[in-house]
């Protein structure tokens, strides 16, 4: 983000990162490194270089299948992120781009760091967000779909409901056509688009 803002801010107003942060907590927005939501193929292929030096990074080229693999692995991951900005920048009527995303599973109640209720019972509960990419944000809400295991799991049929549910709210407010961008890994993107009739 620090990054991003530097490049899109005016050029006569750069900050430092530690002035930057400070902004960023006073708004009461954390700044984090999402590890755990890294690409496999991309872990694999970083711990292959870094294990075999096999990427000439002074040209970028790779030495091996599996280099060239995930160089091409990039080249995807780079065309789907255009495709998808591109989506959320072309406003069209009666049209509405999503993206959509499960987010972990949640334990409820959240009791981290207490010992003696480690063991305590707890309810699973499950997040599908949909969320209007680039400029539909302005014109539509995310839309959250939340449940818990004592109304339904994590099955196709389950997941596929809260599709069906949000299918039905848009056809409903006059929109004409849906895309969902469904992102699992940036280079292997699903995209669907579906109509109202």
């Amino acid at each position: 983000m620090y990054t991003n803002y530097q490049d899109s801010a005016q050029p006569d107003l750069k900050v430092n990162y530690s002035f930057y942060s400070n902004v960023m907590l006073r708004m009461n927005i954390s700044l984090v490194k999402l590890g755990h939501e890294q690409c496999e193929a991309c872990v694999a292929a970083t711990l292959h270089q870094s294990a075999s030096g096999h990427i000439d990074e002074d040209n970028f080229i790779a030495i091996c299948s599996l280099c060239k693999s995930h160089m091409e692995h990039l080249r995807l991951a780079s065309s789907s992120r255009l495709m998808y900005r591109a989506d959320g920048d072309n406003i069209r009527t009666k049209e509405i781009v999503f993206a959509v995303d499960l987010q972990k599973v949640i334990q409820l109640p959240r009791l981290e760091s207490l010992k003696s209720i480690v063991f305590a019972q707890r309810l699973l509960a499950f997040n599908e967000t949909f969320a209007p990419v680039g400029s539909y944000a302005k014109a539509f809400p995310v839309i959250a779909c939340v449940w818990d295991e004592s109304t339904s799991g994590r099955s196709a049929a389950d997941i596929t409901s809260c599709f069906d549910k949000v299918v039905n709210w848009c056809c409903s407010n006059g929109v004409e056509q849906i895309t969902f961008w469904l992102d699992n890994c940036s280079s292997r993107t699903k995209t669907g688009t579906c109509s109202c009739t």
